[in-house]
């Protein structure tokens, strides 16, 4: 559980859904409409999409509503964002991660930590 603790780039790590909200609508607000390829973390086997003018706050929906991880590689696999979502008891927690060195200093500090 803390590996998202540990992780490089910006990080809200253990958050509930209106916190990583928050969080998420600032990255949206910064970014835009963005593409990329579009995939769930650690499930190889599924594959991924490319999107195109995604807004990143789908990320925070779909992970919230599939309670599993998703990953939205922007331009380069070294750009990404992932957007974790995870049953606590009765409840969900959520952590935000985004990492790649023109995605983070773009960002800034985003309501997350470094």
């Amino acid at each position: 559980m803390c590996q998202i603790l540990a992780a490089s780039g910006l990080v809200a790590a253990y958050v509930d859904r209106e916190s990583a909200g928050k969080v998420i609508d600032r990255i949206s607000q910064v970014l835009g409409p963005v593409d990329g390829v579009f995939c769930f973390h650690e499930k190889a086997f599924l594959g991924g999409a490319a999107v195109s003018g995604i807004d990143v706050k789908r990320l925070l929906s779909l992970a919230d509503r599939t309670e599993d991880s998703v990953v939205l590689s922007l331009g380069s696999p070294r750009e990404v964002m992932l957007v974790d979502c995870y049953r606590v008891g009765s409840s969900r927690e959520f952590s935000v991660l985004v990492q790649g060195s023109e995605l983070v200093q773009k960002l800034g500090t985003c309501v997350l930590s470094r």
